[in-house]
């Protein structure tokens, strides 16, 4: 159960190679510290809206003048996430966990940090470093709930509905994150009793998760 990292965005849109992050939470599993911050994106395509689109506000409660008065840049934004990360790691591999991955946060995530790469502004003491990067691992619970739940809608409110988790903050990174970390323990339970093992065998052994999902 070392090194598993949860981690949610909101963004201006659903497309992650154009539209932009807004907010980030991370949490380490067993932790009650986590990281959490709204973030300043890059206006899009010319649209006239200062920050965050209507249909957005409208689904994450998050406004304008919420990103004028407590979001921080992206380079800020993504290096105090990675930072998180390494201060909290122990040795081995990291992983990752997000609900849809594959398809968005893990994009958004390593988006922002070639962005960060790229820049201008690093300095010798906010660098992030290749060799951390180069332990990371990413499960996507998406995929996880596909494998144990053929025939059902597997994204992350319906999953939570099934299995009677609270989400207090939905559509928010820390609502999303805490009740992914309870999603993820009872996905790896269930997975565990299918295949005839004690209930916490995929939850103690990560590297048993990304065998049965393939990737």
């Amino acid at each position: 159960m070392k090194n598993l990292f949860f981690i949610d965005f909101e963004t201006t849109g659903l497309n992650p190679y154009h539209n932009e992050s807004i907010e980030v939470g991370i949490q380490k599993y067993g932790m009650d510290e986590y990281y959490n911050t709204l973030i300043i994106p890059k206006n899009e395509n010319g649209f006239y809206y200062k920050y965050v689109p209507p249909k957005v506000t409208e689904i994450t409660g998050i406004t304008d003048q919420d990103i004028i008065k407590k979001g921080i840049s992206q380079e800020d934004a993504i290096f105090n996430t990675y930072k998180y990360i390494e201060d909290n790691s122990e040795e081995g591999p990291i992983y990752i966990i997000a609900h849809n991955g594959l398809c968005f946060d893990f994009i958004f995530f390593k988006k922002m940090i070639n962005f960060y790469n790229n820049g201008s502004v690093k300095t010798r003491n906010k660098t992030i470093k290749k060799n951390i990067l180069k332990r990371f691992k990413y499960i996507d619970t998406m995929l996880l709930a596909r494998y144990l739940i053929p025939n059902d809608r597997v994204n992350q409110p319906a999953l939570c509905n099934r299995y009677n988790i609270k989400n207090t903050s939905e559509h928010r990174s820390m609502g999303d994150v805490k009740s992914l970390i309870e999603l993820y323990i009872t996905i790896c339970e269930q997975l565990s009793r299918i295949n005839g093992e004690s209930d916490n065998h995929y939850l103690e052994n990560t590297d048993k998760v990304l065998e049965e999902l393939f990737i």
